[in-house]
């Protein structure tokens, strides 16, 4: 092994570079070089090792990226990998900071000024802080036992860590390349994995930041030759503030010197189903040396395993290779594969798994309907909430991004879904799942360089088994972790948002109509084998919102579909007028906008969520501090204006950039992940959504005034308008539910004033028409049209409706029905009759109180009118307007006494005879007469009568759990008065508070 030192006179050295220098000096050949030999190209050496640690001169970078392009290694040790681009201007040493800017003249996606990590983002780095401040409070650092050996260090902590991921953004550092050529270039499927194989953990066994890194390749991500793998990386991250042990030096080694890696498992099938046997075969990349040889290993796991969190026991066995079997008694059966050396020491291992098919079991899982508003909760098929509020999150394998529908690592998948449900999560929307996306995004970017590759993606329009059984793999794992599958199905309307070619800058033409044939053909497809399953929501999205009637009728007839089972149809738009454009075909709506542009856009009359809240942060600790206040932010304001939930976009950070055009936009997805990075490191988001999903567990949202008012959403809508109607009834502070058509009938209108047939129906149910003749009669007010209602739900005439000619009043028994005529009219006051409306005794809406059963929300708000985007928006401080953000939710009891609540900027919440505080959004819940669990980053607690403070586990569903270790809390008493500093790894939990 030659090891490539660069060294240059008076550039700044890292701490602790000059020990590890002279430890590699001893166990390999070092060849030492300068800028100027780095430039010059006159040097060999397998792997690059800088000696001065994070710094190094901006000139060198190319000559760098080339050597990795040819195949060369990389070493670090100490601190973050090329952290600190150096200039020498003068004979002196300078650090530079570039810009969005040093790569092109205009905004595009991101302000010029942005910071813009070049180089690394080159490597497909990406850097982050950790979450929390006082990282470091009684941390250790602890290793992969086959890897590195039973090891734990207390010193060389890392600050930092880093994401390597599998595919690199080109677009991003070489935006001169054209189409064809940056296809071709960044065109391959998945060519390299990183195994963190040394952690950051937490006292209670929480790894929450990786500090060592290994990297092996089976295909070159900077070079279009593929016959040129790179050699192996290895990264240690940590701060060589004391003596690094051999052991840890040594396994760094021996991975670099790795004559082969071990592929990512290829498995034939995803799922087992009843009498299934499957082998499955390790891949290698290299050649194995005399001696060495592949092992496998095999694990069982029920579904309370699982959930309960057990690890896999590796039943080891000396074959290379693995037969598994179906066994309805397990949910999971993870494998395993490993390379051992002559002396049998583990070198690399990979590994996957296999997951049981039962389809009767996914019959009784959890299911969600939609309940006025908000939904409803099902478990076996009995309700067992109402009216409820959902926490969700768009999510995306963290390493795979699409692919994970061609071979999924159901082991990875396991670990995400227990990880949603343990934060609260329901609903999980999975983008580009159709397999209108086998085709067209994976398929055609990899067809010049990866043939085989791409006609795996066979042309359909049905599906292989391999693919269907990786769709199974997924709803299998979500559904028996109580998460609701949504995965996304485009409409595909329109040549831009809704077609994948939009979306990997196809430059080949496609159809939408023969997209909608080949849909019709694999939807049917999938019904066949995923009808049956409770925990499913289908999300038929169209963004842009092009075409909104069109779409309409196009998601009816997908109902026929995907909706034939009783599986709830969604759909993404980006407003309130759009849901409304949709008629009767959509269960729930959602809005894809960014947090900070929802006011007053989830009144539909349906469950109207946050779907796509785009809160994009780096991973500083100014981003997490941001990313905290924009996500509660939200949270608060999609409560406050009828929202049945927020899922932000994404879950976690990707390891792929799945774009081969691969813009700004592609980083900018690397920092969307609100959550987790990829390696599973926590971020704020992921306690800030934990917490909220608690705070609101349990509660049911009064509806009844919801239903004094009735809004008829038609079964095929007419271009024109209808949103009219929905934006009086807001502004009026009017509540209001809507009703299809197609269930108007049988709909219980016994707290029902008034009800609007809207004017932009094609026609309206004989039923219907029955229906609200009768409620007239019986004393309502109907509000409808003169000419639509002549008509039936297909637009043909029922002539035997006796219909008047003119618009006005028609007395009908005890009430009446207001006739109107005319089209296009987008004055609210012709429609809705303001005179007549106010004449009925109708309850109106208090934006600071929602009524709950026996109970209530409260919000405390105040003006705002120094707000602005987030700086990593598409638009960077743009001003907002004006308006009122809550800065404290609670809820109170029907004695008005405080149970619960979130608030934030020095707020108080008084409960349980105790005053709390703090200027970051906390949480309070009671869960005694005299005890309350708080979670918060700076917390203050007044209360004259003296107290315990512990710090505990606070599940969602309200389960107090001691912690797995001793801790000691860090506070400060003073008389009457108590400050928590909850920060390091205690942010991570709740702290109870009893008083005596």
């Amino acid at each position: 092994m030659k090891i490539l030192v660069f060294q240059q006179t008076g550039l700044p050295v890292s701490e602790g570079c000059g020990d590890v220098l002279e430890k590699l000096s001893q166990k390999a050949e070092l060849q030492f070089v300068d800028t100027k030999g780095i430039m010059s190209g006159q040097f060999s050496g397998d792997y690059f090792f800088n000696a001065h640690g994070e710094y190094y001169p901006m000139e060198i970078e190319d000559s760098l990226f080339s050597f990795f392009a040819q195949g060369g290694g990389l070493l670090h040790i100490g601190g973050m990998p090329f952290e600190k681009a150096m200039v020498c201007e003068n004979g002196a040493w300078r650090e530079v900071i570039r810009t969005l800017g040093d790569l092109r003249n205009h905004e595009g996606y991101g302000g010029l000024s942005m910071p813009m990590d070049i180089f690394r983002a080159r490597l497909g780095f990406t850097p982050y802080s950790p979450a929390y401040e006082n990282v470091f409070m009684d941390w250790k650092q602890t290793f992969d036992k086959a890897l590195v050996g039973d090891l734990t260090l207390t010193n060389c902590m890392p600050e930092r860590s880093v994401n390597l991921t599998t595919t690199v953004p080109l677009e991003l550092t070489f935006p001169e390349l054209e189409l064809i050529d940056s296809r071709s270039y960044h065109g391959r499927p998945i060519c390299r994995e990183t195994i963190p194989a040394g952690w950051v953990t937490t006292p209670d066994g929480q790894k929450v930041m990786p500090s060592l890194l290994l990297t092996k390749f089976w295909g070159n991500p900077y070079n279009k030759d593929q016959s040129v793998i790179p050699h192996p990386w290895a990264i240690f991250t940590g701060v060589l503030n004391g003596p690094l042990p051999e052991e840890l030096i040594d396994s760094m080694l021996n991975w670099l010197c790795l004559p082969a890696v071990l592929k990512n498992i290829e498995l034939p099938y995803a799922t087992l189903h009843h009498g299934d046997t499957v082998e499955v075969l390790p891949e290698l990349c290299g050649t194995l040396p005399i001696g060495w040889h592949i092992r496998s290993g095999q694990a069982k796991l029920t579904k309370e395993e699982l959930r309960g969190g057990k690890s896999p026991e590796w039943a080891i066995s000396e074959k290379d290779s693995i037969q598994v079997s179906y066994d309805k008694t397990l949910l999971l059966q993870p494998i395993r594969f490993e390379l051992l050396d002559e002396t049998h020491q583990v070198r690399d291992f990979s590994e996957s798994a296999l997951v049981t098919w039962d389809p009767e079991s996914l019959r009784h899982t959890r299911r969600l309907e939609a309940d006025g508003c908000y939904f409803s909760e099902y478990q076996n098929g009995k309700q067992v909430s109402h009216s409820r509020w959902i926490n969700g999150t768009n999510w995306q394998d963290r390493c795979q991004y699409s692919l994970t529908w061609h071979n999924p690592n159901p082991l990875r998948l396991a670990s995400d879904a227990k990880a949603l449900h343990e934060a609260g999560m329901v609903l999980v929307r999975t983008h580009y799942f159709m397999p209108g996306w086998f085709r067209v995004m994976p398929g055609e970017i990899f067809a010049e360089t990866h043939g085989d590759f791409y006609r795996s993606f066979e042309k359909g329009p049905e599906i292989s088994e391999r693919h269907l059984r990786a769709i199974e793999a997924h709803v299998a794992l979500f559904s028996h972790m109580d998460l609701i599958l949504m995965p996304t199905v485009y409409t595909q309307t329109g040549p831009e948002m809704g077609n994948p070619a939009h979306w990997v800058g196809s430059s080949r033409l496609t159809m939408v109509k023969a997209y909608r044939k080949a849909q019709m053909a694999f939807a049917k497809q999938i019904m066949e084998r995923l009808g049956g399953c409770a925990s499913i929501s289908w999300d038929i999205c169209n963004e842009i919102d092009t075409e909104m009637y069109p779409t309409s009728e196009w998601l009816t007839e997908m109902r026929g579909i995907w909706g034939k089972t009783g599986q709830m149809i969604g759909i993404g738009t980006y407003g309130c007028e759009d849901n409304v454009a949709l008629g009767e075909s959509a269960d729930w709506h959602s809005i894809h906008t960014p947090c900070c542009k929802t006011k007053d856009e989830f009144r539909t009359g349906k469950p109207c969520l946050l779907q796509e809240a785009w809160v994009p942060t780096p991973s500083t600790r100014k981003g997490e501090k941001d990313l905290e206040d924009h996500l509660s932010k939200s949270l608060a304001w999609t409560l406050k204006f009828g929202g049945c939930g927020l899922m932000p976009w994404n879950w976690n950070m990707s390891m792929v950039n799945w774009r081969y055009k691969v813009g700004f936009v592609d980083y900018w997805d690397l920092e969307l992940g609100c959550c987790v990075h990829p390696d599973g490191t926590p971020r704020h988001g992921l306690i800030t959504m934990r917490n909220w999903a608690a705070l609101m567990e349990g509660l049911a949202f009064d509806q009844t005034a919801n239903q004094q008012v009735v809004f008829i959403y038609p079964k095929t809508c007419l271009e024109g308008g209808g949103y009219e109607y929905t934006v009086y009834l807001k502004e009026n502070h009017i509540p209001f539910i809507g009703v299809n058509d197609r269930d108007f009938a049988d709909f219980d209108l016994s707290h029902t004033k008034a009800v609007f047939a809207p004017y932009y129906a094609l026609g309206y149910r004989e039923e219907t028409w029955r229906r609200l003749r009768k409620f007239a009669a019986d004393g309502g007010v109907v509000f409808a049209h003169n000419d639509n209602m002549q008509l039936d739900e297909n637009g043909e005439f029922a002539r035997h409706r006796e219909i008047p000619e003119l618009p006005g009043i028609e007395k009908v028994g005890k009430g009446c029905i207001r006739w109107h005529m005319g089209y296009n009219e987008s004055d609210p006051l012709s429609l809705c009759d303001p005179k007549l409306l106010n004449s009925l005794p109708l309850v109106r809406r208090d934006d600071t109180v929602i009524p709950l059963d026996n109970k209530k929300i409260r919000i405390t708000e105040r003006l705002s009118t120094d707000e602005t985007t987030m700086p990593t928006d598409w638009i960077p401080y743009d001003p907002l307007p004006a308006r009122n953000i809550p800065v404290k939710i609670v809820v109170e009891d029907e004695a008005g006494d405080i149970t619960r609540g979130w608030a934030k900027e020095g707020n108080t919440i008084s409960l349980c005879g105790a005053k709390i505080s703090g200027f970051r959004p906390f949480f309070v819940i009671q869960v005694a007469e005299n005890s309350f669990v708080a979670a918060g980053t700076d917390l203050m607690v007044k209360t004259d009568r003296s107290a315990d403070f512990r710090l505990v586990d606070y599940t969602v569903d309200g389960k107090i759990h001691p912690l797995s270790c001793y801790s000691v809390l860090k506070k400060t008493v003073h008389p009457g008065e108590t400050i928590i500093q909850q920060d390091g790894w205690h942010a991570m939990h709740w702290v109870q508070v009893t008083l005596k």
